[in-house]
C-alpha cells in the first residue's frame, strides 16, 4: 500500500466539495531528501563534520517515519481549503542512536534553545565527539526537506507554498524544471523523481459529509474521517506515476 508524504487537492468550484487527490509517496520524499542532503554544500569555513554523514542520510530516511500513523484529512473553514496533517510525527519515532534521534525530532524546528537542548543530551552519552556538528546536520536536513517540498508544490500546483525557515528561494521555469537561489548543492542540476497516485473519487465528496457525523457545529477545522478512510481505500489499488524534475540554479 501506498504511504502518503503529501497531498494536494482540487476541489470544486464551491471550494467544499471534492473528486481529485494527487498523492505523493513518503518513500519518494525521503529518497528525494537523502539525495539532497548528500548533494547538500556547506557554505563558508565550516569544520569537517564527514564523521556524521552517514547518520544525516539515515535521518534524511527515517525522519517522516512517524507520519503514517499521524495522517489526518481536514477542512480548515477560515480558509475555505481542504488541508492534511501529520501533526506529531517527529516524536511518533525513536532511534536509539541520540543523535539519529535528536535529528529526527527538531527537523521542523530550528531555535538556540532546542539545539542547546539537544546537544546537552549528546554530551551526556557515548557520541559527545559529535556534539559540534548537530547544528549543521540539522540545518542541512531541515533545508533539503523544505526544497523538495517546495519543489513538489511547484510541479503539481504550480505554485510554492510558504515555508517556515526557508532560507533559498525557487522559481518553475517550466514543467520539468525548478531554479533555486542561492543554489546550495554540489551537482548542477540534480534530478528528483517524484512517486505519486492521482486518487479520484467514485462521487465527489462533500464536507457536509463529515459535518453529519459532527455533533457540534464546526468552526475553525473539521476532521474529515469519512475522505480519509475514501482515500485509504483507493490507495491500496492506484497506480504509481512518476515524475521526473531537475533542480538548477537560477541567474540572476
Amino acid at each position: 500500500m501506498v504511504e502518503i508524504g503529501r497531498v494536494f487537492f482540487y476541489p470544486e468550484k464551491d471550494k467544499r466539495t471534492l473528486n481529485k487527490l494527487t498523492v505523493v509517496t513518503l518513500e519518494c520524499h525521503s529518497k528525494n531528501v537523502e539525495k539532497l542532503v548528500d548533494k547538500w554544500r556547506l557554505k563558508g569555513d565550516v569544520q569537517d563534520i564527514s564523521a556524521t554523514s552517514e547518520l544525516l542520510k539515515e535521518a534524511a530516511r527515517k525522519h517522516d517515519n512517524g507520519k503514517p500513523q499521524k495522517f489526518k484529512l481536514k477542512y480548515d473553514f477560515l480558509q475555505e481549503s481542504f488541508i492534511y496533517s501529520f501533526a506529531g510525527h517527529r516524536f511518533a519515532v525513536y532511534e536509539e542512536h541520540p543523535y539519529l534521534n535528536q535529528l529526527i525530532r527538531l527537523h521542523h524546528e530550528f531555535s538556540v534553545d532546542s539545539i542547546t537542548q539537544a546537544k546537552s543530551v549528546l554530551n551526556r552519552s557515548k557520541y559527545s565527539e559529535f556534539v559540534d556538528n548537530f547544528q549543521f546536520d540539522l540545518y542541512t536536513l531541515e533545508m533539503c526537506d523544505q526544497i523538495e517540498a517546495e519543489t513538489a508544490s511547484y510541479m503539481f500546483t504550480g505554485n510554492a507554498e510558504p515555508r517556515v525557515f526557508m532560507e533559498f528561494s525557487g522559481e518553475r521555469l517550466n514543467e520539468n524544471t525548478v531554479a533555486i537561489y542561492p543554489y546550495p548543492f554540489k551537482e548542477n542540476p540534480i534530478t528528483l523523481t517524484f512517486d505519486y497516485c492521482e486518487v479520484y473519487l467514485d462521487k465527489p465528496y462533500s464536507i457536509t459529509e463529515d459535518i453529519s457525523q459532527n455533533k457540534n457545529k464546526p468552526f475553525g477545522t473539521l476532521e474529515l474521517t469519512k475522505l480519509s478512510k475514501k482515500l485509504k481505500e483507493k490507495l491500496k489499488n492506484c497506480k504509481v506515476r512518476h515524475k521526473e524534475v531537475q533542480l538548477c540554479t537560477l541567474q540572476k
